[in-house]
């Protein structure tokens, strides 16, 4: 498919599946030379100074981690090449992970470097092939803003879950907050950017997982772990210009936005969220 094609397809925003396999199709070569072949492509959390790319990317993984089980069965929704899902198994030996991604080629990649107890299928985040309590938690890792419909991607990720099992995913959010004129320009370059329908709000997602059969809910605020990355994000995008793949003016654009809400802090129009619940009866 062609780079037009593709572009069209992630700014169009008219088909969920479609828009997502055309932004890594567009994005593959960026994620590839951050996660630097590690297979996380996270943005990361950057809480040290001078931490590498896989050090940032798996300390977001093992954050996620960390309100999960260490036994049994968990389900990656939208698990990219697969990085995250055999990281997990490698860590805890009584772990089997399933890994769902709608790009075929991130998952005939995962798929070659899988192992007994991760797999790799694929599957929709809003129409999850499994049954009711099939696994003992779930977690997605910075694919959120790509779904069609939170509240349906939250009832679909509570159906593959048992009762009591959790819920954890991260997702760049909007503030509702922002008036600055800018502030909506790099909202809206944001969602587009990232082939997403919208951005939701921290409190969206607070309302959506309660309203939708999950307890003690809690939403994390991540930004200022991840605010002392953007410009490291900035100057992959400034120093790849990729011209198979994506054009270079809107990589530069984007790398402008990237500082520009670095620069605004903690009253940026974007924000990182940590969201985790408890499924229940």
């Amino acid at each position: 498919m062609s780079r037009i094609a593709n572009v069209a397809r992630v700014l169009a925003g008219i088909d969920a599946v479609k828009r997502t396999r055309a932004y890594y199709q567009l994005l593959g070569d960026l994620f590839e030379a951050a996660s630097q072949g590690s297979g996380h492509y996270n943005l990361g959390l950057w809480e040290q100074d001078g931490i590498g790319w896989t050090e940032a990317q798996l300390a977001l993984v093992d954050e996620v981690a960390r309100h999960l089980p260490t036994s049994g069965a968990l389900l990656d929704i939208g698990c990219g090449v697969g990085g995250p899902a055999l990281h997990l198994a490698g860590l805890h030996e009584g772990l089997d992970v399933t890994g769902v991604n709608v790009v075929e080629d991130h998952l005939e990649r995962a798929r070659q470097r899988g192992s007994e107890r991760v797999h790799f299928l694929w599957a929709d985040a809003d129409e999850l092939p499994f049954q009711d309590g099939t696994f003992d938690g779930a977690f997605a890792i910075d694919m959120a803003f790509h779904v069609r419909d939170r509240r349906q991607f939250v009832q679909q990720a509570r159906k593959c879950i048992r009762p009591g099992a959790p819920l954890v995913f991260t997702d760049v959010v909007r503030r509702p907050e922002s008036r600055e004129l800018f502030d909506r320009v790099v909202l809206r370059l944001a969602e587009k950017g990232m082939g997403s329908p919208g951005l939701g709000t921290a409190e969206e997602w607070r309302h959506d997982m309660a309203g939708n059969g999950f307890a003690d809910v809690e939403v994390e605020d991540l930004w200022p772990r991840l605010v002392p990355g953007l410009t490291r994000w900035a100057e992959m995008l400034e120093g790849t210009l990729m011209p198979s793949t994506y054009p270079s003016p809107l990589l530069k654009l984007a790398a402008r936005a990237l500082r520009y809400a670095a620069a605004r802090g903690e009253h940026s129009p974007l924000g990182y969220v940590l969201v985790r619940g408890r499924r229940t009866e």
